[in-house]
């Protein structure tokens, strides 16, 4: 039967999903041309007009534009548009599988949106990004046990290090299987990396081009969000 309340929950936290898209969008876009974030206003990146609210309203800004600065009429890339999309659907989402999160699932999921993001346009993850999901996953995790949280810490260190001595190596991958192994079960992370490891290879195969670099935290994030299903 049709629920009206439903709905309009459902709308409200697919429009909710869409601005935190957004605006990991917008961050990673000014952490790329190295631009002030709060107070730089946003303007077309082909002739710098300032764009106005109703621009900037996530989905319908680029659907009402036809994908297009309605000042020079230079196409906008979908990045913007694939991130809020994305948004919406993972909080309505979440909503969904909600009996089966905690409240570091959140956490490391918000974090892990965001820096899925940026390896899939970038092809790497800042440091700092990592040490905030670090420290706050062990307040969260380990507020008043002191004990618990050497252990994490020391192998945190350890992959610091060797992303320092080896490049290449893909450390933000390791760190972040490593927080999801503190945070659950060994089970429960295997569950996670069988399953993204499936996604990237159905990913390379259906491609069938070689490429230098498949990015793996984009896979992970999906699997994060799809393993309460298994």
């Amino acid at each position: 039967m049709f629920n009206l309340r439903v709905l309009v929950f459902n709308s409200w936290l697919f429009a909710a999903g869409s601005c935190i898209g957004s605006f990991f969008s917008l961050l990673i876009s000014r952490w790329l041309t190295q631009r002030e974030v709060v107070f730089t206003p946003s303007a077309c990146d082909c002739c710098q007009q300032p764009l106005a609210y109703y621009d900037l309203c996530p989905i319908l800004g680029y659907w009402q534009q036809h994908g297009r600065c309605r000042y020079c009429n230079h196409a906008i890339s979908p990045i913007s548009l694939q991130a809020e999309l994305i948004g919406g659907l993972v909080c309505c989402w979440l909503w969904q599988i909600k009996w089966f999160l905690q409240p570091i699932d959140y956490w490391l999921l918000l974090w892990l949106f965001l820096m899925a993001l940026l390896d899939q346009q970038t092809g790497f993850v800042y440091q700092g990004l990592l040490n905030c999901v670090v420290a706050g996953s062990l307040i969260i995790l380990f507020p008043y046990q002191m004990s618990q949280v050497i252990q994490p810490l020391i192998l945190y260190l350890c992959l610091w290090l060797l992303q320092k001595w080896q490049h290449n190596l893909g450390s933000a991958d390791l760190i972040w299987l490593a927080l999801l192994l503190f945070s659950h079960d060994f089970t429960w992370l295997l569950k996670i990396v069988l399953l993204s490891n499936l996604l990237v290879v159905s990913h390379a195969l259906f491609k069938q081009k070689q490429q230098q670099r498949i990015p793996y935290l984009p896979y992970l994030f999906i699997s994060y969000l799809l393993v309460p299903l298994l």
